[in-house]
């Protein structure tokens, strides 16, 4: 007998479940060798792409907060208080898991406060946002949490600032990024400014698989660094702006996934991003020599 929820189950319905499973599995078994979508046929490297858009941070649902209070992460070290802070949108939140096991190398931990699409700002959010009111509620937490802490020395600032109206002033965009970089200083903290990374102009899992199926991947994805400059040019002199008038520190992950003519998305088997714009956890686990300035 079959045990359901106390329930029992008779043998026509034993034998209809096996029957629709059975079925099922022809019908997906016969797809997949129709349409030649078992990743199983290719090689490790290609099965690697295949699993590129999953290889994200485990604790992503756990702390890229949809929820206006929330307690924030703790990632490295979980018996020391936290001496690092990164704060930012869903960009900022593909370094999280980095710079936790950076942290781990030297018994120390990282305070992580990420929230989709909400610039780590105080006062201020995309106007057309469903989840506003939550991101202004996060904003006003997270600034307040870090401002207090008697431990956090040094606050990551990351996000996608060519998304936001840094250019106009009338959208208080500009004003209070700025507003916020400077109270945090004036509280002695030491602020990083996180730089844009490239950016693939379709889905980068999806991209090299179709040139999988196609027998066309070559040993890397990428643009020209003359394309990457040029579609920056204006943020970056922003940003320059910011550091250059606050005294921050620079971290700028262009300068290990971009050689001096090209910008990659997959290299010598490795996928570096998980969708056009997010870092995957190996394209993260590149940058350890631009953030490694954090930990000395």
């Amino acid at each position: 007998m079959i045990r359901g929820q106390g329930s029992k189950v008779s043998r026509r319905q034993i034998f209809a479940f096996s029957f629709v499973g059975t079925v099922t599995f022809l019908v997906i078994g016969l797809h997949g060798d129709l349409t030649k979508g078992w990743p199983g046929r290719y090689s490790k490297e290609y099965q690697r792409i295949f699993a590129a858009a999953r290889d994200k941070d485990p604790r992503q649902r756990e702390c890229l907060f949809v929820r206006p209070n929330p307690q924030s992460c703790l990632y490295g070290d979980q018996a020391t208080a936290p001496t690092i802070a990164l704060w930012g949108d869903s960009h900022a939140a593909v370094y999280a898991d980095l710079l936790g096991r950076m942290a781990q190398q030297s018994g120390r931990s990282v305070s992580v406060h990420t929230f989709p699409s909400c610039p780590p700002t105080r006062k201020w959010a995309l106007q057309s946002q469903s989840w506003r009111d939550g991101c202004l509620e996060f904003q006003a937490t997270t600034f307040r949490e870090l401002l207090e802490s008697k431990t956090i020395r040094k606050v990551v600032i990351a996000a996608a600032f060519a998304g936001y109206p840094f250019e106009t002033a009338e959208t208080g965009f500009a004003s209070s990024l700025e507003s916020t970089i400077a109270a945090l200083s004036k509280a002695g903290k030491s602020v990083s400014l996180v730089y844009p990374v490239p950016t693939f102009s379709k889905d980068v899992p999806s991209e090299l698989a179709r040139l999988a199926e196609q027998g066309r991947v070559q040993e890397a994805l990428s643009i020209s660094r003359r394309t990457f400059d040029a579609s920056t040019v204006r943020v970056f002199a922003y940003l320059d702006g910011l550091a250059r008038n606050h005294n921050l520190r620079k971290i700028q992950p262009h300068q290990s996934l971009c050689s001096a003519t090209e910008c990659y998305f997959f290299r010598n088997g490795t996928v570096y991003y998980s969708d056009t714009d997010h870092l995957s956890l190996a394209g993260a686990n590149q940058l350890r020599t631009v953030f490694q300035p954090l930990f000395e």
